[in-house]
């Protein structure tokens, strides 16, 4: 499970230890202004998101990252990626079950990437950053996965949404995977 390091960041594969500050903010209705019934009511949720990071990163490679400011030990939020796959009519759920990243290739799964933030972290660019650690991460991990386009959720009316989107639409087209 590789850490990874940006220009301002340190995400590191979460662990138990994690789980308390994972909890404080993905309890926060702050947090959750957009999507409230995404809010964790309950602990054992984070010990529960730690424990499919995890093994999502022991069987594909990707899974979510605990966010720090470089140098300091305060968990700021979480980002990373899950994989993502329907059979048939069923929902989407989360993939932990394939032999290795080259299978989401041939199956068509989705990489949905994401973020959760303390409010008092927000419009300094720290999600943008990790997305762009995380998707670098995925075009070393599963070269085969070219990433051709991104999609942006954006919830109407949420600033921060709002300048995501005015970011990510006013950016060139990103390099595909690395030659071999």
């Amino acid at each position: 499970m590789p850490a990874l390091t940006t220009d301002r960041l340190d995400l590191r594969p979460l662990v138990e230890e994690d789980a308390p500050a994972l909890h404080s903010i993905y309890s926060d209705p702050a947090t959750w202004a957009h999507f409230p019934m995404g809010r964790w009511l309950d602990p054992r949720q984070a010990t529960s998101f730690v424990a499919l990071s995890r093994g999502s990163f022991r069987r594909l490679g990707v899974g979510q990252y605990a966010l720090r400011l470089r140098g300091s030990g305060r968990v700021i939020g979480s980002a990373g990626a899950f994989v993502l796959a329907h059979e048939g009519d069923t929902p989407m759920r989360i993939v932990t079950d394939t032999s290795g990243p080259r299978d989401l290739v041939a199956t068509g799964a989705l990489v949905n990437i994401g973020w959760r933030l303390r409010p008092d972290v927000w419009g300094r660019g720290y999600a943008t950053e990790a997305a762009r650690a995380v998707l670098d991460l995925l075009a070393r991990r599963v070269p085969d996965l070219a990433v051709t386009a991104v999609l942006l959720v954006v919830v109407p009316q949420f600033p921060p949404h709002e300048r995501d989107q005015q970011r990510y639409t006013h950016q060139h087209d990103r390099p595909g995977p690395p030659a071999r």
